[in-house]
């Protein structure tokens, strides 16, 4: 069975909170993804540093990740798409606003 894997320089989220428990909460976090004890998904460091405003949903570039498509909301990019683990589970997916590079 052919395992199918992405390798990435680097990931960036962002998120709203404390910067202090963020880091925190980053530490304990060694790999990302699937077949982590097979020692797929290693992080090599986390980089936590504040941003000049909340860009969690949009940014300067708009939108940063996929949100749940509510009430009238007009977009170009409309998908089904799983908005939290386990992704395989249909419960979890809804109709959203893609990022155009997602």
């Amino acid at each position: 069975m052919p395992l199918v894997i992405q390798v990435f320089d680097r990931l960036i989220w962002y998120a709203v909170g404390d910067i202090e428990l963020v880091r925190s909460l980053c530490q304990g976090v060694t790999h990302i993804g699937k077949k982590t004890s097979q020692g797929f998904g290693a992080v090599d460091y986390w980089n936590v540093e504040t941003c000049p405003e909340d860009w969690s949903e949009i940014g300067p570039n708009g939108l940063t990740r996929a949100i749940p498509l509510k009430g009238n909301m007009q977009a170009g990019n409309i998908q089904k798409h799983t908005i939290r683990p386990p992704y395989w589970l249909q419960d979890n997916s809804r109709v959203c606003i893609m990022p155009e590079e997602l």
